[in-house]
C-alpha cells in the first residue's frame, strides 16, 4: 500500500535519510524508531509531503494526499474554534462535506475518543491528552487509509500518556494503515506487527515485531533496546 524507494534528504548538504526502503502493507501496524536525530519524523514528513526530498520515491498506491493523515507532536488545533468546529473544518473545506454530515462525523469520532461532552469547549480549556486524543479525531474526520504519528506522546506529562496510547490501541488493527513514530518501547511491542529501525538516517532492521524485542537482528538495535530498557 505504502512504498518507500531509496528516499534520500539532506538538509545543508547534510544527508538525514540514506537511501531507506520499506513497504507497508493496507492495514498494518508498523513502528519506527530509533535514536533522537535518526530521521524518523522527516521519514513522516517525507510521505506527507510536508518535506521535499532529493530523491527516492514515495508511492501510495494512488492515494489522493487527503487519505493520508497525520497526527503531529503538539496537536496544532485552531484555539480560536471549538473541537467540533476544529473537526469540521477540514471536512467542510476540504472534502466539501455539508455542515451536517461533518458535524455527524466529528461527533462519532468524539465519542470514539472519549471528548463528546467537550465538543464545545475551546483547545485552551483541555489538558494535553485531550488535546492529542482531540488531534487524532481531527484526523480521522478526514477518512484516512493511512494515519501517521510523529511521537503523539512526547509533549504530555506522564499522567496523560496512557489516555493517548490507549486510542492509538483502539484503533489498531480495524483496517487503517499505521506507521508510527514513538520513544514508548513497551506501547510499540503491544501495538506493531513490524518495526523498522533508524540509525544515523539509515533504516537498519525492518524485523516483525515480536522477533525484535526478543532477538534483533543487528547489535545496534540490542544496545538501543538494552539503553531504553534502563
Amino acid at each position: 500500500m505504502l512504498t518507500i524507494s531509496k528516499l534520500i534528504k539532506k538538509y545543508n548538504g547534510k544527508i538525514i535519510l540514506n537511501e531507506v526502503s520499506f513497504v507497508i502493507l493496507k492495514g498494518q501496524v508498523v513502528v519506527l524508531i530509533g535514536p533522537s536525530g535518526s530521521g524518523k519524523s522527516t521519514v513522516l514528513r517525507c510521505i506527507s509531503n510536508l518535506e521535499k526530498y532529493e530523491s527516492g520515491s514515495v508511492k501510495a498506491k494512488g492515494l489522493p494526499q487527503t487519505k493520508i493523515g497525520m497526527v503531529f507532536q503538539h496537536f496544532n488545533l485552531f484555539h480560536n474554534m471549538t473541537l467540533i468546529e476544529n473537526l469540521t473544518y477540514a471536512p467542510i473545506n476540504v472534502l466539501k462535506y455539508n455542515k451536517k454530515d461533518a458535524i455527524s462525523i466529528a461527533t462519532k469520532w468524539l465519542e470514539r475518543v472519549n471528548l463528546d461532552n467537550l465538543k464545545d469547549t475551546y483547545p485552551w480549556a483541555l489538558s494535553g491528552g485531550q488535546k492529542q486524543r482531540a488531534a487524532i479525531a481531527r484526523t480521522l474526520c478526514m477518512d484516512p487509509e493511512i494515519v501517521l504519528f510523529d511521537e503523539p506522546t512526547s509533549a504530555l506529562d506522564p499522567e496523560n500518556v496512557k489516555e493517548v496510547l490507549d486510542v492509538i490501541k483502539s484503533l489498531a488493527h480495524t483496517g487503517i494503515t499505521m506507521l508510527i513514530v514513538t520513544h514508548a518501547m513497551k506501547f510499540a511491542a503491544s501495538i506493531a506487527d513490524r518495526v523498522l529501525f533508524l540509525d544515523h538516517g539509515e533504516l537498519i532492521e525492518d524485523n516483525n515485531a515480536g522477533n525484535f524485542f526478543n532477538s534483533p537482528s543487528t547489535k545496534r538495535a540490542r544496545d538501543f533496546l538494552n539503553i531504553t530498557s534502563v
